[in-house]
Formats: structure tokens, sequence, C-alpha cells
């Protein structure tokens, strides 16, 4: 995972900045005070800040914290980035799915009570979190009026444009 790269010039990485600040879709940063929720989405993803960011807010506000991610072409990112982590790094990642690996930290450094942790769900892309996030949250009635999705700010914007697309308009049942 430890790739070296050759030096960018400054304006390369001033681009490549400012497209991550345009992929880092934050709708909170607007807000003049975090609205109270009734469930935080953690989409699987490497990125630690955004893991613990997504945990104190279900910790803090006493509400569901629903992760999904499955074992995808990214998952190796997360298990070195807990191996690297000092606070996580004996947990056992090798095999497992990111969720699994998330609920692990929710519920051991965070102290998320297993009863609120939801998730595990077999997905591997944003169309199946969003799916998998609809259909976890109706199966089990969780009220979900105001809700949180969290994921690696490089696919924030990807990622609410596919939970937009999956919960507009009311459930159609599929045929066939």
């Amino acid at each position: 995972m430890a790739e070296q790269f050759p030096p960018l010039s400054a304006a390369t990485l001033a681009a490549a900045n400012q497209v991550g600040a345009w992929l880092a879709q934050d709708d909170l940063a607007t807000l003049p005070a975090l609205p109270q929720v009734d469930v935080v989405v953690l989409a699987g993803n490497a990125v630690i800040p955004t893991i613990d960011a997504a945990c104190r807010l279900a910790a803090a506000q006493a509400v569901p914290l629903l992760i999904s991610g499955g074992v995808g072409h990214s998952t190796g990112y997360l298990y070195e980035a807990v191996r690297q982590e000092s606070r996580y790094r004996t947990l056992p990642v090798d095999g497992r799915p990111e969720a699994h690996v998330l609920a692990d930290i929710a519920h051991d450094y965070w102290h998320i009570p297993h009863s609120r942790l939801g998730g595990g769900g077999p997905v591997t892309n944003c169309g199946e979190n969003a799916r998998f996030t609809r259909t976890t949250l109706e199966s089990r009635g969780l009220a979900h009026r105001r809700g949180i999705v969290i994921q690696d700010p490089t696919m924030q914007r990807r990622t609410m444009a596919t939970f937009a697309r999956v919960w507009q308009g009311p459930r159609r049942r599929r045929s066939g």
C-alpha cells in the first residue's frame, strides 16, 4: 500500500486540492449549529478522522449508527489505516468486512451500544450503500426523517448524489 510518488508541482497540488475540495461536499459547514438527527450513516471508508466524526456524532446524539461496507477493492486501505492508528491497531481486520471493523471501533472505542449499531450488509459501492441503508432503516422501522451520511471526503459528493437518487419518491417494488 505504501507507494512512492514523484514530487508534484505547486500548480498540480493546487489543482488536486481544488478538485478534492469540490468532491468533499460539506453540507454542514454552512449551518450555524449541528442539527439533531435520527440516524448517522457511515459508509465504509479508510479515513480515520471521518470514522471518528461519525462515531462521535452518533455517541453524542445517542442515535443509531448504521454502517455499510463489505470487502471490496479499497478494503485493504481500511485495514492499513487501522493498523497505523495507535488507538485501533489491536483490532482484528484481515478478511473482515469494513462494516464489522467499523462497528468494532464504534463499540469498543466510542462506547456505542450494539443495540444502536446496524449494518454489515455485503455492499461494495455507493449504490449498494444507499439501497442497503434504505432497506435496513425501513425493515427495522427506524425513524429517519433527519440523518447525516458520512463518507470518505473524496467520495462524499458521489455518495450524496447516489443517496438522493435511491431515496427520491416513494419506494417502488420491482416486478419480475
